[in-house]
């Protein structure tokens, strides 16, 4: 396989320019490409202030069972469960922008905003709760603040359609 720089290319309106997005650059082979349906699914991301911040055991089943009352379209038990498990474990960030999203999505952006802000207080590299208040701040109307959060999600994980999408 040979060799990819992985450095952003060079400044300038051709740096790095493929005319056409099928053809590979010079002296590298195609690759089949398959293009899905974009399908947002909300599953926990494990960060490492996670793993060493011991989540007990209660705490972590109530976002299990959050989980589950999500897919299976059932919002207020989501979020019920999600509120116990900050009552058992307040620093249990996922659950916070967890609930963020859920409230998000329910419109109810002035709660979202304070779950989100509580998980980024917590952790202040977890995206998602990034991309809850960038979206927050999109519908409020606080473009600016919103394009800064948007686009620190987007340097540090381009491939995050939620943060494109309000972007």
């Amino acid at each position: 396989m040979p060799h990819r720089n992985l450095n952003p290319p060079p400044q300038g309106s051709q740096a790095g320019a493929c005319t056409d997005p099928g053809t590979p650059p010079a002296g590298e082979k195609s690759l089949p490409l398959r293009l899905e349906p974009y399908k947002e699914v909300w599953t926990p991301t494990v960060s490492v202030l996670e793993v060493t911040l011991k989540v007990p055991r209660g705490a972590r089943k109530a976002f299990k069972k959050a989980l589950e009352y999500s897919r299976k379209s059932h919002p207020r038990k989501a979020r019920r469960q999600l509120k116990k498990a900050l009552k058992i474990a307040p620093d249990y960030f996922q659950a916070a922008s967890a609930l963020a999203v859920l409230l998000f999505t329910s419109q109810q952006s002035p709660e979202a905003r304070r779950y989100a802000r509580q998980a980024q207080e917590i952790d202040p590299w977890y995206l998602p709760a990034l991309e809850v208040l960038g979206a927050v701040d999109v519908v409020e109307g606080r473009y600016s603040h919103a394009i800064k959060e948007l686009s620190e999600v987007v340097r540090l994980s381009p491939d995050r359609p939620a943060a494109h999408q309000y972007l």
